[in-house]
Formats: structure tokens, sequence, C-alpha cells
């Protein structure tokens, strides 16, 4: 019997696999109990490998020789009790029976009904067994490669592209995140606000995918976060101080080297092999992490980008929202004969810039932060509200806000340090966080 490849399985949920092998007729059930030897080989094999120290040629033997003598030749899963605990620790448990059957020569059955009882519990967060990393790995590969499927089905290349380019090699490989500009060009997407909308429903994707993958083989709906969280900590530990990565590269033996599809060039049908039993441990349990926070898609390089070419941008087109006959009522301040090339950068350089476009900008800003699905996004939004409050107060000594002072200047302080924040609008909000705010009117 050839060694089952982990990646065949996960197809069906576990429990119900687990029902079609204890019920169902000789057929269909053999059939399922190969599915389920399948699927938890690899961390069967890293039990033996690793705590038991056979070596992987021994602990192949001793998994085929359980698998036929026990697994397909005996209704032993008639006391698997789903409320009792995974599915996983009563399988090693049962396997572990055998092993010392198996070294003592005993040819007796195994007492099933106790290893029922017995199911391995959940190891501590600071002792990761091996075959919990093992099990955890699986389960992001398993994310991946149906991620990747679906995208790959339902032709979304550029939903792959952007999270693969934005997540995951930068969070496995430590390479270098692009910038949504460079993506807008490499994908054909515009303005730069489609890509990092792409990259919040690619993250929700694999969320969806991790949590429905967890799902199938949790015991409680209830409990899947919470599983999700454990694995991550498993990884975590496993990869800072506990198991070392060249050991589950060697308790996977062949299956180390696990292949997901990439799309580097662009295309979700492009492959690329990735060996996950390379990844150091704690960088992969990152992914466990990955949520669609939308405030948080924005990396610091895309921000200054944003920044610099909004502050150019006129008005009319930066902040539409804005009413146009306030541009034409200001135009003769700045010195300009047409309203549409007003920018930001005017206002804000400007030593005594129109009160009324200032509220202009801080109502529109303020509007854009409240939005679900806004045009800027929010950092930038927020940065503009307070700017425009700021630069009323030091170029003209007026308030615009009917908020408290202190807290505007507290908001204010919050964003003036920001690597992303550029000229003019950090020298506004430098000098309006040094000022007496007691002054303020």
């Amino acid at each position: 019997m050839a060694q089952p490849c982990p990646r065949a399985c996960f197809h069906s949920t576990h429990w119900l696999l687990v029902e079609q092998a204890r019920d169902a007729e000789s057929t269909a059930r053999r059939e399922a109990l190969g599915a389920l030897v399948s699927l938890y080989w690899p961390a069967l094999r890293a039990h033996l490998v690793i705590n038991r120290r056979l070596s992987p040629e021994t602990a192949d033997d001793l998994l085929q020789d359980f698998a036929a003598d026990r697994v397909l030749a005996q209704r032993f899963l008639a006391h698997v009790d789903r409320a009792k605990g995974r599915f996983r620790s009563f399988l090693l448990r049962c396997l572990e029976n055998y092993r010392i059957d198996h070294c003592r020569g005993r040819k007796e059955a195994i007492r099933l009904d106790e290893a029922q009882q017995k199911q391995i519990p959940a190891r501590g967060a600071d002792s990761p067994d091996i075959s919990d990393v093992l099990w955890a790995k699986q389960v992001i590969h398993e994310a991946l490669r149906r991620m990747w499927d679906s995208c790959r089905r339902r032709r979304r290349s550029a939903i792959w592209t952007i999270f693969e380019l934005r997540v995951l090699c930068p969070t496995l490989f430590n390479a270098p995140v692009p910038s949504y500009g460079q993506l807008v060009a490499k994908l054909g997407l515009a303005p730069e606000q489609q890509a990092a909308n792409a990259l919040v429903t690619a993250k929700r994707q694999f969320r969806r995918t991790l949590e429905v993958v967890v799902g199938e083989y949790i015991k409680d709906d209830n409990e899947v976060q919470a599983e999700i969280i454990e694995l991550r900590v498993i990884l975590s530990v496993a990869g800072d101080e506990g198991v070392p990565d060249e050991g589950v590269d060697e308790a996977q033996g062949n299956s180390a080297a696990i292949e997901f599809p990439c799309a580097i060039s662009g295309s979700v049908s492009a492959k690329l092999p990735v060996n996950l039993g390379a990844t150091n441990l704690s960088l992969l349990a990152r992914l466990f992490g990955v949520s669609a926070r939308r405030d948080a898609e924005w990396e610091s390089f895309d921000l200054k980008s944003r920044l610099t070419r909004l502050l150019a941008t006129p008005l009319l087109h930066s902040l539409p929202g804005i009413d146009p006959r306030a541009l034409v009522r200001n135009s003769r301040w700045f010195g300009l004969a047409r309203p549409d090339t007003i920018t930001l950068r005017d206002v804000f350089f400007d030593p005594r810039p129109p009160i009324e476009l200032l509220c202009e900008i801080k109502n529109e800003a303020r509007r854009l932060t409240r939005m679900r699905n806004p045009q800027l996004p929010r950092n930038l939004a927020s940065l503009l509200y307070f700017a425009a409050i700021a630069a009323a107060q030091i170029r003209r000594g007026l308030w615009i806000s009917t908020l408290d002072p202190e807290m505007i200047q507290q908001g204010a302080n919050t964003l003036v340090d920001e690597p992303w924040v550029v000229e003019p609008v950090r020298g506004v909000l430098q000098r309006f966080v040094g000022q007496n705010i007691c002054a303020a009117s």
C-alpha cells in the first residue's frame, strides 16, 4: 500500500467520513476509512518519527501494517464519540496501542473502547506535539489550495495575485511588498483603491476558506475560531522555541515539499513550487491571523504615494464632494484664473488659506471617514480632516470645529509623526500640535 497523499482529502466533512466508515456498506466503508487514513497520515507519521524516534522507513512500515491490520480490517470506529474530542487524538491513541502491541509481538486485538476513553488531550502551548504542528500545516495548505482553485475556476486571477504578492510571499519568504501603484500597472486595475478593495476581498476569501476547512473536522461550529487560535499558537511556539523546522521536514518525508500554485507571472494558471516544510513555522502561523480589516490594508509607502498625488490633484477630482461654487468664489485668492486647478497643496501652503475652502475640505473628509467604502483610505481622510482644522487655527486664528480643541489636538498628534505624512501637511500639524491648545477659541 503506497503512502497516501495528504492533499487528496479534506474533500468531505471529517465526521461525515467517520460516520460513513462506521455505518456504511463494505465498499463505501473501506473508501471512507482509506480517506481518513490518507488525511491523517502525515500527523501519524510525525508522531512515530519524532516522538517515538523510529526511522522513516520503520514508521512507514508500521503505518502500512496499522492501516491494513486495524483500520481497514476492523470496525474500530464503533466507539468513537464526536463529543469526546478530536478524531486525530483517537486515531493517534489507536496507533500508539498498535505500536506497543507490535513491539511486544502481541497478536490479540487492541482494546478500542479503552483507546476511545483515553483520547490524547490537546498539548499545552509551551510544548506542541509534532503531530499538532503537522496538522496545523495541513490546514494552511488546504486553505491555500482551495482558495487558488476557486480563483482559477472563477477566473479571478487578480484576487489570487494580489493575495500572493501582498500577503503570502511577504509573510512566508520575506519578499518585498509591492505598492498598489505597482499592482495597478501589473494587473490593469484602476484606481489604486480598486487594488486595495481586491486585497480586502482576497483576505476575506482566505479567511472564509480557512474557517470552512477547520469547520469540517471540529466537533462544534462555535469552536472554529478557538481552533484557529490554537493552531496559530502551536505553530508560533514550535517555530520560536519548540519543534525545529528540520524535524518537521524529516517527519513529513516526501510530503514536505508541498506544492501550491502561485501567480508571480500574473496568471493564476502558473505554478510555483513552494516548500511549506521549509517555511519558518512562526511565519506560517501568521496566516492563521489573516483578517480583512479594511483600515489595515494600506502600507506606509502606499499612503505616502497616494498622499503625494492627492496634494497635487485638483480639488474637483481629489475631493469631488466639495462644492464647486466654493472653488469659483475663492479662485482669485490663489491668483488662479481657473478654479478647477486649485489643489490641496495650494490650500495648505497658503499663509492665509480661505476659511470656506478649509471648511469644505474638513466636511468632505469627515464624510469620507464615515463611508463604508470610501474612495480614500480612512487614514488619509482623517489626516485631511485634522489638517483642515489645524490650518484654520494656526493660519487664520479661527476654530472651525464643534468638537473640543484638546480632542482634535490629540487626534492630530496621532498622525503627525506617521512616516507617510508629507509636507505641507506635516508642518501644519506640527505647529498645531505644539500650540497652546487653551488659546484656541
